[in-house]
């Protein structure tokens, strides 16, 4: 059964993406439509049967077989019901791609590439500005028309991903105009476009697109804020970090790029929307599986693995041997674990301590075993951070990203709390009281608390200035706004 769902999802995904595709369907289309107009029975019967059999219906066909049989649960069966409502609405799943000359297959274009040439760049478009939206507007207003879109064209994906390499990239739009699939469509830039994992990982964009699509998947889309738009939002911030490094003249082996890349998506995988302290208070099975231990950081790598090398398609893993496996697995479990925010000042204190050190040039006295094990360790504390960094950086987005991310996350711990006082449980974070919620006041206490530590120490390592310009400036927003509006969510 995983085997039929896994094969019916790719077509899906093909059909949807490939512009020869859509013109085989036209072609049927407009066949069809030619019968309508003074051709006979039997050429009308041949007709119709070319729109019957065309690609899109078949996959529904499928689909349809694969949702009747005993094995399917229910979840599936829903899953596959929504995917077959999609197909049956979505009006360029049977045109074609209008657009002149577009080939099949890599398009380049300023912001990368979209996957199996759907997009192509508009050089006359120019990357979207925050400064039209007013300072204290959510994106999920009136002032950004591209929140929960009703149907994404090629065009808008190509717009949402237009930016994708700067600050001021807007995730929220890509999430709109992609069903809530941002992870696989920035995934795919990023890793065979931008940073070309896919080679270092041995696999083709099929089973990259895969794995992409399953791990998009396991994160629950209820939860307002850890989904897998705020897998698409760490990664796309952690490439920007990453791409920094980089250009200053950092060395990189590929298969660190890789591990970084793959830590990001997966770091808050199949997350319950309640923190590691609620799950310990209620006795929940993961609590009890973890020893208390970094719960759901141990609970999001684990599955991240298990799911992966489970997979028939979408094993990303498949073509590394053991010693290179072991070694990314290791670095991917340590960058993931590393987000957990009860150890959040112990790693900050070692990355500030080392890089102190190797500044002074403290390892310069060392043997050349010792150097090497320091240069490991601290290569291994600056992934750590990068991915925290990423993890933690929604105050630092331009404001009405900064909103729009500081309503998801509250309204996920409103929601804790309401639970806790409904089980009679610890209230773990009082501050997220619906009734009495200071919601600017929680902004600037993260903020002081947590954040600007963080970013300064990761900023004194590579240049963040601009990232840091947007911390400030949105710091000042909330501060004057704890004050004079604290009511405001």
């Amino acid at each position: 059964m995983r085997f039929i769902t896994s094969f019916n999802r790719e077509l899906v995904y093909q059909i949807s993406l490939r512009p020869n595709y859509h013109q085989h369907l036209f072609h049927s289309r407009t066949s069809s439509l030619s019968s309508r107009h003074g051709k006979g029975s039997l050429g009308s019967l041949s007709q119709t049967r070319a729109v019957i059999e065309t690609p899109v219906v078949k996959v529904i066909n499928m689909l349809q077989i694969a949702q009747n049989t005993d094995e399917c649960s229910v979840e599936i069966r829903e899953t596959l019901e929504n995917t077959m409502e999609i197909l049956r609405k979505v009006p360029d799943i049977y045109s074609p791609n209008l657009e002149e000359n577009e080939p099949v297959g890599q398009i380049p274009s300023s912001g990368g590439y979209v996957y199996r040439g759907i997009l192509k760049t508009n050089p006359r478009r120019q990357s979207q500005s925050f400064d039209s939206l007013p300072r204290g507007a959510s994106l999920s207003s009136p002032h950004h028309p591209h929140k929960l879109a009703c149907l994404a064209t090629p065009s808008q994906i190509r717009k949402a991903l237009d930016s994708m390499k700067t600050w001021k990239y807007n995730i929220i739009e890509l999430e709109g105009v992609s069903f809530k699939q941002p992870l696989y469509y920035l995934g795919m830039e990023v890793f065979t476009r931008w940073f070309k994992v896919d080679e270092y990982l041995c696999v083709d964009e099929t089973v990259l697109g895969s794995w992409l699509q399953l791990m998009e998947s396991k994160y629950n889309s209820s939860n307002s804020y850890h989904n897998s738009t705020h897998a698409a939002d760490v990664l796309q911030a952690g490439a920007y970090f990453l791409q920094k490094l980089i250009d200053r003249g950092d060395s990189w082996e590929p298969l660190e790029i890789a591990s970084v890349l793959i830590a990001m998506v997966v770091h808050d995988l199949d997350h319950p929307g309640r923190t590691n302290n609620f799950l310990t208070n209620s006795r929940h099975e993961l609590a009890l599986l973890y020893n208390d231990k970094s719960i759901l950081e141990n609970h999001h790598v684990a599955t991240a693995f298990k799911v992966s090398t489970n997979s028939i398609t979408g094993n990303i893993f498949k073509s590394l041997d053991l010693e290179t496996f072991q070694s990314m697995r290791l670095n991917i479990v340590e960058m993931v674990l590393a987000t957990d925010m009860s150890k959040h000042f112990e790693h900050l204190s070692k990355f500030t301590t080392g890089v102190t050190s190797q500044s002074s040039g403290d390892f310069a006295s060392a043997s050349t075993t010792s150097l090497d094990k320091d240069q490991t360790d601290m290569d291994l504390l600056v992934k750590r951070l990068l991915v925290k960094t990423a993890d933690l950086a929604n105050p630092a987005r331009p404001m009405p990203l900064c909103r729009e991310w500081a309503v998801r996350i509250s309204s996920e711990y409103f929601s804790q709390t309401e639970e806790e006082k409904r089980l009679g449980l610890p209230i773990v974070m009082p501050a997220f009281d619906r009734t009495t919620c200071n919601f600017p006041q929680t902004q600037v206490q993260f903020i002081d608390f947590i954040v600007t530590g963080l970013f300064e120490a990761w900023n004194n390592y590579v240049d963040i200035s601009e990232v840091v310009s947007e911390l400030e400036s949105n710091y000042k927003y909330w501060k004057e706004s704890s004050t004079s509006d604290p009511s405001e969510v």
